[in-house]
Formats: structure tokens, sequence, C-alpha cells
């Protein structure tokens, strides 16, 4: 059964609002593999969230694309936020991690997505008024 749209966004709100309170501690543990790879790695679950949340109304390529940018531009605003809490700092290099992520995430949905409809049917069809034409009842997965 599909999943609805707000739900999709709801996820996505949490989960934003997950890294925003981790932003706001003014000091995080230790990560394996460092601060940056906990920032692809938080950016890359953002970026295929946000890739999931659009993909009923969406088409494929700019469906990533919008996915990517948004994810991007959210670890921007979450480092600037940062710059204001105690004990961090805004990072270009933060910034970049997050970038990276994002684009890593948009891409791996996207390509997965692609591949599921290949095995289970559906199309990428977008229809102008009621969102995704002739998908497979797998889509909300």
């Amino acid at each position: 059964m599909p999943i609805c749209s707000a739900v999709r966004w709801l996820l996505v709100a949490a989960y934003a609002g997950f890294i925003f309170y981790l932003s706001e501690q003014p000091q995080l543990p230790s990560t394996p593999g460092g601060d940056k790879t906990a920032h692809v790695v938080a950016y890359a679950v953002l970026g295929g969230l946000l890739a999931w949340a659009l993909a009923p109304r969406w088409p494929a390529g700019w469906r990533t694309v919008a996915a990517a940018l948004l994810a991007a531009a959210y670890g921007v605003f979450d480092e600037w936020h940062q710059s204001f809490v105690p004990g961090r700092d805004a990072s270009g290099a933060d910034m970049l991690a997050d970038l990276v992520g994002s684009v890593f995430g948009a891409v791996a949905y996207s390509g997965w997505r692609r591949t599921a409809i290949q095995l289970y049917g559906g199309t990428e069809a977008v229809s102008n008024s009621r969102g995704a034409a002739g998908e497979s009842s797998k889509e909300g997965t």
C-alpha cells in the first residue's frame, strides 16, 4: 500500500529536527570515521528521505536534483545555526561533507527506485494533477 505524502514529509521533518537537535548540543561524542563521516551519513539519509518524499509527484531527474539541493541547503542552514551554539562553529568542510552526503543519498534512492521499478513493474511517468501515474503498488517502499 502506498504511503501518503503527508507521512513522507512528516518523516523528513522529524529527521531534519533530529539533525537540528544534534546541532544544538555543545559537544557530541566522537563517531567512527570522524566528524566528516558523520556529516556524510547524516545528510545521505536526509537526501534519500527527501527524494523519497518527492517521488510521488516529481520525475526522476528533477527529484534527484531537488532532493540533493534541499538537503544541501539545510546543511548550510544547519552550519549557520551552529555558529550561534556555544562550543560549536560553522565549518566549510562540514558544509562540503553535507553536500557530498546529500547528493549521495538522493542519487542512491533514485537508483534503488529505478531498479525496483524495473524488477517489479511500474513507470516513472508523472501526471500533472494527481501524482505518479501507473506506478506499482510497491511505491510506498
